[in-house]
């Protein structure tokens, strides 16, 4: 007899032939061939789905795995059985290091210091101490406060000095008193006018005509073409034989009057006792064309003595007079002035005397010489006039 295992293989032999297993029969078994780790439970009947009941956790292993593990009250975890949580906490912000040390918080917790401008994180459990703080680092700003604020800042018109503007879009800005007269005051826009047209005084435009610059009576015609030129009686035309003619006359009036100048000629008595004291010696002169007429007038302070002839000689106040073959020489005299000598005034006690004049290049050309000796009494007073032809 044969003892078969549940695969089929042969556990043990029970008769010395064995031969195919049998269909079915009975027999004896030996425990350690059905049980054969003996713990009372038939070989492959511990098997669950296939695998022995080792495969699977143990009550005891269970119960061990699940003690580490939180339990659930209605569907949530109690909070006994939560871990503690660090929750960062912003405490505020505070004046200075003594507001913050007295700040009441746990690790990660953090604050402002308003004196600093600095955020300080507590990174110890004791916020008390200075060491427990740390201060975060980031870049300084430029700008610690704006017009004297810090934090958040609003300014007003008035923090920038500018307390009387008023807020207006540029078109609605108002304009002060005097730019407003100012504006009222000024010319009106001037619209443009044509070609021919000018601006007058009264502010228009008007045409540009002759009348209109002074030259109504002039023609409109080519003054270079002599048809267009009319000529009457009044106005003619001049040729130039005509014009050199005209240019070779002699003006009418030479010089111009000499009205009463100081004498500057020489004077000279050359006889007799002379007068003295000189108040004033003068000279007038008119000249026409050719011909001039003259006076001079000597005034003395003191009289002189009778027997006394007088030359004056140096007369560059007069024009040379003309010359020719007959009085050409120095001692050739021409008896053509008058002349008078009076003694305490120009009007009474006159003495008429004779004075000449000659040609006399040594005296630059010209010198007046009375009559000889005159005998008749003191005299202050010397005049003399004439005229005579020029060059």
């Amino acid at each position: 007899m044969s003892i078969y295992s549940a695969t089929g293989t042969i556990v043990r032999q029970l008769n010395a032939s064995p031969s195919a297993p049998p269909a079915a029969g009975g027999g004896d078994m030996f425990r350690s061939v059905y049980d054969s780790d003996n713990d009372g439970v038939v070989n492959d009947s511990e098997r669950l789905a296939g695998q022995l009941a080792s495969y699977y956790a143990s009550a005891a292993s269970v119960t061990a795995a699940l003690a580490n593990k939180a339990d659930l009250v209605g569907g949530f975890i109690p909070t006994s059985q939560l871990p503690a949580i660090a929750i960062t906490e912003f405490l505020g912000t505070v004046a200075n290091q003594n507001a913050m040390l007295q700040l009441t918080g746990q690790r990660g917790d953090w604050c402002n210091r308003s004196d600093e401008f600095k955020a300080y994180v507590l990174i110890n459990e004791n916020p008390s101490l200075i060491n427990s703080w740390v201060p975060i680092n980031y870049p300084a700003a430029p700008v610690l406060s704006v017009n004297g604020q810090a934090g958040t800042v609003v300014l007003g018109k008035a923090d920038i000095g500018l307390p009387l503007i008023p807020n207006l879009a540029p078109a609605d800005w108002p304009i002060s008193s005097a730019a407003q007269t100012a504006i009222e005051a000024r010319e009106p826009a001037i619209t443009q006018g044509s070609a021919s047209e000018v601006l007058n005084g009264e502010k228009q435009w008007v045409a540009l005509t002759p009348g209109l610059v002074g030259l109504d009576q002039v023609p409109n015609i080519d003054a270079t073409n002599a048809d267009n030129i009319q000529q009457t009686s009044a106005r003619q035309f001049v040729s130039g034989t005509q014009i050199s003619v005209w240019n070779g006359k002699q003006d009418s009036i030479v010089f111009p009057r000499t009205n009463s100048a100081a004498f500057t000629g020489t004077i000279a008595f050359t006889a007799g006792t002379q007068p003295s004291g000189t108040t004033d010696h003068r000279i007038s002169m008119y000249r026409i064309g050719s011909m001039v007429s003259f006076t001079i007038t000597l005034e003395y302070a003191t009289a002189g003595a009778t027997m006394t002839s007088l030359t004056l000689s140096n007369i560059t106040q007069l024009p040379n007079p003309a010359t020719n073959s007959n009085y050409a020489g120095a001692s050739m005299y021409v008896q053509v002035l008058n002349g008078r000598i009076m003694t305490t005034s120009k009007s009474a006690n006159a003495l008429v005397i004779s004075p000449m004049w000659r040609v006399n290049a040594a005296a630059n050309g010209f010198e007046i010489i009375t009559a000889p000796t005159f005998s008749t009494g003191s005299y202050r007073f010397v005049i003399i006039t004439g005229f005579y032809l020029t060059a």
